[in-house]
């Protein structure tokens, strides 16, 4: 998955080529892990090939807490713990362009981290996430989502929000007069994780 979005020059990005309306194209990408000899390169040429920014990972595989300077100038931001029976870990691996943009970050779990970058109209907040899977404990989903909800509610209301990852989830939407012919409004795989609609419209979010 790509999102492009358009962002404002800052003090010294316009020698990594940030104009004053610039794209940054950012990836999702479920890699499975990093831990194979030359994942992590590889990941970078793959992302400079597609002209992408800032690549937020899933299933890194890779434990503890980590900031680390890459080849070429790029930046791997994550963190990871071993789960039962689930590859886990997340990370965010940014390109010079991106960290010219870069904010700040949180590193909340091997889960969910948290990157701000400035935006045209002000700061971006980007969610990368990797839900648990459906055959996690009802408690371990609970404090997932729960997570998620009080990471999305802080900062500013103004601020833009931007989730990506892999949510595990599959959203499904009815209109009013389909009902009676495709049942309810949310359903499938994660329905029981929360209501999916009902927390779509009581956040200003994207969603990818």
């Amino acid at each position: 998955m790509i999102a492009i979005i358009t962002l404002s020059s800052l003090r010294g990005a316009s020698s990594l080529g940030l104009g004053r309306k610039s794209h940054l194209r950012f990836w999702s990408w479920n890699i499975e892990t990093l831990c194979k000899a030359g994942m992590i390169e590889l990941v970078i040429t793959c992302c400079e090939n597609a002209a992408i920014d800032a690549c937020f990972l899933q299933e890194t595989c890779l434990h503890g807490v980590w900031d680390k300077m890459l080849s070429r100038g790029w930046r791997l931001v994550g963190c990871g713990a071993p789960e039962p029976a689930e590859a886990t870990g997340t990370a965010c691996l940014m390109s010079p362009r991106f960290q010219a943009c870069l904010l700040g970050f949180v590193l909340r779990s091997g889960r969910h981290h948290t990157v701000v970058v400035r935006f045209i109209n002000g700061p971006l907040v980007i969610e990368g996430i990797h839900a648990p899977q459906e055959r996690a404990s009802k408690i371990r989903k609970t404090k997932f989502w729960e997570g998620l909800d009080k990471a999305v509610s802080e900062g500013p209301d103004p601020w833009s929000r931007l989730i990506l990852g892999d949510m595990n989830v599959r959203w499904h939407y009815v209109s009013s007069d389909e009902r009676t012919h495709l049942g309810p409004f949310v359903g499938g795989r994660g329905r029981e994780y929360f209501n999916g609609l009902t927390y779509k419209e009581n956040r200003s979010l994207a969603y990818n």
